[in-house]
Formats: structure tokens, sequence, C-alpha cells
């Protein structure tokens, strides 16, 4: 039994080791590669010697508290961006929380730097233009770095 069992393994193995690739057809996936390359090189020193270190320093010298209001201001801002997106979507029970939590968090929460809407239930949605092209039947389409 033990022979039979090695032989078959044997044969497997040589199968395996004889079976010819599959040689895919070239497609070119990313049609703007160069553009692509150069721009992710700028983004990449960019962050290296000047955003990181610019990030560095405010996050050495701001309060907790006011990184906190900082940072609640600009997702107040993107709340802006769901709402139209939920609304092109068609989510008009979402694009309906998403307009609560900017209308509260833009006026009881002091434009913004305060998150007023998350403390009284309000769900937070994330909804973005790639999601939006993708409900009405938008194709991927190549990649494309910017900077």
């Amino acid at each position: 039994m033990k022979a039979k069992m090695r032989s078959l393994f044997v044969a497997g193995a040589v199968s395996v080791m004889l079976a010819q690739p599959v040689i895919a057809e070239e497609v070119n996936v990313d049609p703007w590669e160069g553009f692509n390359r150069v721009m992710f090189g700028f983004n990449d020193r960019l962050d290296t010697y000047a955003l990181k270190p610019i990030s560095q320093g405010y996050k050495a010298v701001m309060p907790d508290m006011a990184e906190t209001g900082v940072s609640n201001f600009f997702d107040n801002l993107s709340d802006v961006g769901t709402l139209l997106n939920n609304l092109l979507q068609g989510k008009f029970h979402s694009a309906g929380q998403d307009f609560a939590r900017v209308t509260f968090n833009s006026t009881l929460g002091l434009a913004g730097l305060i998150d007023v809407a998350t403390p009284m239930g309000i769900e937070k949605h994330e909804e973005d233009f790639g999601q939006t092209f993708g409900y009405w039947g938008a194709e991927s389409g190549p990649y494309l770095v910017l900077p």
C-alpha cells in the first residue's frame, strides 16, 4: 500500500512539474504608468521632506483639544460630500442623517469644531464619488495618481 501511495505521489509531482504555465494575454493595466510613477515619486518626496516634518511639529505644539477640534472641523466638511453622495445614490434616509450631522455640528458645534451629532446618536456614513459612480454603473478605469 505504501508503494502505491508513493507512486501516486511521484506521478502527481511529475505531472505538476511538466505542466506548461498558462501565459496570460498581456494587458496594459496602467496606461498612465509613466505619469503615475513620476507623481508617486513627487508625492513621496513631498511627504518625506515637507508634510511629515510639518505634521510632527504640529502634533508637538498643538494641544490635544485643539487637534480634536481641527479634526472635527474637517470631518464636518467631509460630511457635506457624504451627504451629496448619499443623495446621488438615492439613499435619502442616510442623506437626512448626514444633513442633521452637518446642521448640528455647524451650528451647535461651533462651525464643526465640536462633534455634537455623535453623542446625539446621529449615525456617521462614509460615501464617496467612487461609490456613486459604481452605483450608477460606471466601470472601473485606469489608476491615476494625483499630486
